[in-house]
Parts: C-alpha cells; sequence; structure tokens
C-alpha cells in the first residue's frame, strides 16, 4: 500500500488511460509524451528544418569526412562556396542539435504564424547565408592579420546565427510575452530576455571551453546572427505597414541592456558621424538636416513638422502588437486566426521630389536608420 504522503504524479498516455508515477518528477513516459505533443504543436516548417538539423548531425556522425565538404572551414571555402550555406544546417554535436531543434519549434511557434510560412523560411535563409559569408570573412581577416593556421583551418557549423535571429524577430513582435510559459513562476522570464542571456551563455561556453574551434564558430555565428536578423527586420523586410521596423523600440541599442544602451548610442553616433557624409539635395527642396539623435530614434521629421507621423507610427505599432497575440492566441488554441496578411510584391515607387541616400552605412547599426529611407 502506497503511503499517503508519497507525491503522485499522472500521465495521459496515447490509449487515453492515465498512469500514476510514486516519485514527484517526470518518468520516461511523461518526457515520451511531453515531447510528442511539443513536436505535434510545431509548424510545419519547423519540422522539415529539423529535419535537416538533424539528417546533418547523422551524416556526420556516421562519416565524420563529411565536415570536409559541408562545414565551414575557411581553407576550403573557395572553391567550395557552397560551405557558406550548408555550414549553418550541419550540426556536428549533440547537445547542439537537441538544443537548436527544440529553440527552432518553440520559436517557429511564436514567429510563423505572425509572419506565413514564406517570410519565416525567407528570414532563415537570409540569416544563415550572411552569416556563414560575415564569419568566413572575419576568419579569413584575423589569418591575414595574424598568420595563424588556427583561423584558416577552423572547422564550424551550426543553427546557432539563425537562431539568435530569431530571438531577435521574438523580441520585436511579442517583446512581452512569456516564452516558456510553464515552470516556476520565479523562472518565467519575457521574449526580451532570452536574446541577451543567449548571448551571454555562449560566450561563456566558448570562454569556458578554451577557444577551441566549433565554439569560436558557436559564437561569431550569434554574433552576426544578431546583428543581421536585426538589419533585416529594421530595413529590409516587407510588410502590409510598409518597409522595415523604424521605430524608436526597435533601435539597435535596445538590443542591448539598459545599463549599455547609453554606450551603444554614442557608438553608435560616433560611426555615424565617421562613415556617414551630409545628405546632398537632389530636388529643389533643401535638405533636412539629420542628427544622430534623429537616426537612432526613428523616422526623420523637420522641425515645423507636425506630430501626426509619430502618432500614426505609434498606432501601426500597437495594431501589430494586437494582431499578433490574436494569431498567437488562435494557433495555440486550435482555432482558425486571421488570415495572414500577402507581402505585396512589388513595392510602390518613390515620389520624383524624394531624396535619395546614395552612402553606404558602417556596422553599428544607429547611423543606420538613414541608409534606410529612400
Amino acid at each position: 500500500e502506497r503511503d499517503a504522503s508519497t507525491p503522485v504524479s499522472s500521465t495521459v498516455i496515447p490509449n487515453g488511460s492515465v498512469e500514476t508515477s510514486e516519485s514527484g518528477t517526470m518518468d520516461m513516459r511523461e518526457i515520451w509524451v511531453f515531447s510528442r505533443t511539443f513536436v505535434q504543436g510545431s509548424t510545419t516548417s519547423s519540422k522539415v528544418i529539423s529535419v535537416v538539423l538533424v539528417s546533418g548531425f547523422l551524416l556526420y556522425t556516421l562519416f565524420p569526412s563529411a565536415a570536409l565538404t559541408f562545414a565551414l572551414i575557411p581553407d576550403r571555402t573557395l572553391p567550395s562556396v557552397w560551405n557558406l550555406v550548408t555550414a549553418g544546417y550541419f550540426e556536428m554535436s549533440p547537445f547542439s542539435v537537441a538544443f537548436d531543434t527544440a529553440a527552432l519549434m518553440l520559436l517557429g511557434r511564436r514567429v510563423e504564424p505572425i509572419w506565413g510560412a514564406s517570410e519565416f523560411v525567407k528570414f532563415i535563409m537570409v540569416v544563415n547565408v550572411f552569416v556563414g559569408c560575415s564569419t568566413f570573412s572575419i576568419m579569413y581577416i584575423l589569418y591575414v592579420l595574424t598568420r595563424d593556421n588556427f583561423y584558416l583551418y577552423a572547422k564550424f557549423g551550426g543553427f546557432h546565427g539563425v537562431i539568435a535571429g530569431l530571438l531577435v524577430a521574438v523580441k520585436q513582435l511579442t517583446p512581452e510575452e512569456e516564452l516558456i510559459p510553464f515552470g516556476p513562476e520565479s523562472l518565467r522570464l519575457r521574449s526580451k530576455h532570452f536574446l541577451g542571456l543567449y548571448v551571454l551563455g555562449t560566450l561563456l561556453w566558448c570562454i569556458v571551453s578554451g577557444g577551441q574551434h566549433h565554439h569560436i564558430g558557436l559564437y561569431l555565428f550569434v554574433l552576426f546572427g544578431v546583428y543581421i536578423g536585426w538589419m533585416y527586420l529594421r530595413y529590409f523586410q516587407v510588410t502590409p505597414s510598409g518597409v522595415g521596423d523604424p521605430s524608436a523600440e526597435f533601435a539597435f541599442e535596445t538590443l542591448f541592456p539598459e545599463p549599455m544602451q547609453p554606450v551603444m548610442m554614442r557608438l553608435g553616433a560616433a560611426m555615424y558621424t565617421v562613415f556617414c557624409k551630409p545628405v546632398a539635395p537632389t530636388h529643389s527642396v533643401a535638405a533636412v538636416p539629420i542628427t544622430p539623435a534623429q537616426v537612432s530614434g526613428g523616422p526623420i521629421t523637420s522641425p515645423g513638422q507636425s506630430n501626426s507621423q509619430n502618432v500614426e507610427d505609434d498606432t501601426k505599432r500597437r495594431a501589430r502588437s494586437e494582431r499578433g497575440a490574436r494569431l498567437l492566441e488562435a494557433r495555440l488554441s486550435g482555432a482558425p486566426g486571421p488570415a495572414v496578411m500577402p507581402v505585396p510584391s512589388k513595392l510602390p515607387e518613390a515620389p520624383q521630389g524624394a531624396m535619395k541616400r546614395t552612402n553606404s552605412v558602417g556596422g553599428f547599426g544607429v547611423a543606420g536608420d538613414a541608409a534606410a529611407m529612400v
């Protein structure tokens, strides 16, 4: 006979019956049921990409020499340029493939219902390609500067950069939502907190591991994933409300913890002064001077312009946030939600009197807002 003080946990198994266990922890059957439910609730795109990641890891496990073809090795990238793309889907660690597939399914459930499958896959492909190209460039530059073969023959891969980019997307779409809505209340963090924790965790892991090849690649992938994901969402993503997200709430410094934001804002302003030139007027109307503060804060307004544009932007952001919440609620409840608005295939042409910027913009993001305006 069981003692009354022994905790009992119940598990609903596939045939509908309930099985109880006398320990307070999850047994293997409970873990299996939870895992199956988690996978079934994920989006189709996330499942397909997860299969690709698992297949890449199995290929590496059975044939380790496959890393010479699919992993990112700067010495072999030319002429084997395809590893700039395949490295992101080529997992070489059991922990890494388990974490990345779980994170992909979790983040996909938040992002894909709002964007739609095509935009979700497009974002993953764009971030993955540019993460590979940026990492190769940095490693090759380090080799040229140091002549250390460590950087030339480093071998790494993984989906870490895309996961970082998706964390940026979640921070933009639903920053105040609890990303993991179970567990102790004290450990439930909001979506906006996970990006900083992920970047910090990968940095600590790289330091503790002694800076091995794969872990240096992991951290470079994460850093470039954050920046490229933010660049795409800030300037290039086509939405029903326009192109990009010029709101002050999504400025580059907001990606950092609050104590670091003033420093990053000043650093971005310095980069703006160094790399950006004044706007040259292309029409008879004189150009409005642009300051770094205006660039960082969002859309540029002239001194005599009313605040109606800012009010309109706030209304659009509020409507998008409410629509995203409705889509997520409908997705999680299984009920049909509002249809995702199609993305226009062609943007409207700018007026003839519009001013154009021909400058290229440096990499710290604060100055980049002006480059997004045409």
